[in-house]
């Protein structure tokens, strides 16, 4: 009964709050940590309760609530029940606390009529509901902007729904999509259950059965010949070994060596798995690849892992083989990608779609928003 109370006032809000005395000026746009309106309005409330900007991890973890359900009034109560909040309120009556998120939002006292609204409103809710009301009329949102992040327009022309702060999906068919901000979230790669139902935790969750088991990936590339694996010729891999490790097979280049993929001394230093691309171009432009013949190539179900520069593309499928899965992620602007199983053993977990064979699969590849 009380969320139905609730709404209807919601609903009726723009028209029983009070009007502005004065318009205070805008202050510089920030740049939101969602798509959608839960990551400016929790970072309004650290304005509204502590005169401040958010801390990363504080707006992360808050915003990581609401994308597990909590609503914006059960954040700001848990918010308040921090040391901070209570050394600025405590001991402060009713009308005081309402003039302190006034200036903390609005750099001024209130006037008459909006000092006598919230103070009966706080009366009447409680303190940690009028926080959340408060930053999200216009009157206090216009003077704190927010902008989406750049990632929100392309995910929308693909198709995919934000599921986690920087993680967008899609299910179209026997294909799932994820799209992934590098900057928001963290990778890695850990061994599994035996099947598809025991779950490690994360965000997405992809089989990533070529992977090591050692939890570091490191794909790397000889370019023009394969090395580094019995079954490379069947799979027309581009695999060779970490340099200064001891191995066979002379490393030419790197493929992977952004952050999250660079190993960590020669732990995990060669991974075997099905190289789709490579400096923006399929990997069967490299003399002796293919991509479209032996039974792993031909087989229309696939896990892969890609990236550019900005984001991290998670794709698998039951119905594209490796040419055609190679020439989607290129699409989707991936400049490097590997191929992550032998085919056959797709399986993905995200919080928009699950795609799975059920197949065993020892190893698996993990993303998550790092707003939890």
């Amino acid at each position: 009964m009380r969320r139905i109370v609730f709404a209807l006032m919601v609903a009726l809000f723009p028209a029983i709050q009070p009007r502005a005395a004065e318009a205070a000026p805008a202050n510089p746009v920030q740049l939101s940590t969602t798509c959608s309106e839960i990551g400016a309005h929790t970072g309004r409330l650290y304005r509204a309760m502590f005169g401040r900007q958010a801390d990363q991890p504080g707006l992360l973890y808050w915003v990581g609530q609401r994308y597990r359900g909590q609503t914006g009034e059960q954040v700001a109560y848990w918010m308040g029940q921090g040391a901070e909040f209570h050394a600025l309120y405590d001991g402060l009556d009713d009308g005081s606390f309402v003039a302190t998120v006034y200036r903390n939002l609005l750099g001024r006292a209130p006037d008459p009529d909006g000092q006598r609204y919230w103070g009966e409103m706080v009366i009447t809710h409680g303190r940690h509901n009028v926080l959340s009301w408060m930053v999200g009329t216009p009157e206090f949102a216009v003077v704190w902007p927010y902008a989406s992040p750049p990632l929100c327009s392309i995910a929308a022309q693909m198709g995919l729904s934000e599921a986690r702060p920087g993680i967008w999906v899609g299910h179209s068919g026997e294909t799932v999509t994820v799209l992934a901000d590098r900057a928001m979230v963290d990778f890695r790669a850990t061994a599994g259950g035996p099947t598809f139902a025991t779950w490690v935790p994360g965000d997405v969750v992809v089989n990533a059965n070529w992977f090591s088991q050692a939890g570091t990936i490191a794909p790397v590339v000889v370019g023009g010949r394969a090395g580094g694996g019995p079954d490379i010729s069947e799979r027309g891999q581009i695999v060779s070994w970490r340099p200064g490790c001891g191995r066979d097979g002379a490393l030419l280049e790197h493929v992977w060596t952004w952050r999250i993929f660079t190993p960590d001394g020669c732990t995990a230093d060669a991974v075997s798995g099905v190289s789709l691309i490579h400096k923006g171009i399929r990997a069967d432009a490299y003399p002796g690849v293919d991509l479209t013949s032996g039974p792993t190539n031909a087989d229309p179900s696939h896990s892969f892992l890609g990236f550019n520069d900005t984001v991290i593309v998670v794709i698998s499928s039951h119905q594209l083989p490796a040419s055609r899965l190679a020439d989607y992620a290129l699409s989707l602007g991936v400049t490097e990608g590997i191929m992550l199983d032998g085919g056959s053993s797709t399986q993905i977990k995200t919080p928009l779609a699950t795609l799975s064979t059920g197949r065993p699969v020892p190893v698996f590849a993990v993303l998550d928003s790092r707003a939890r």
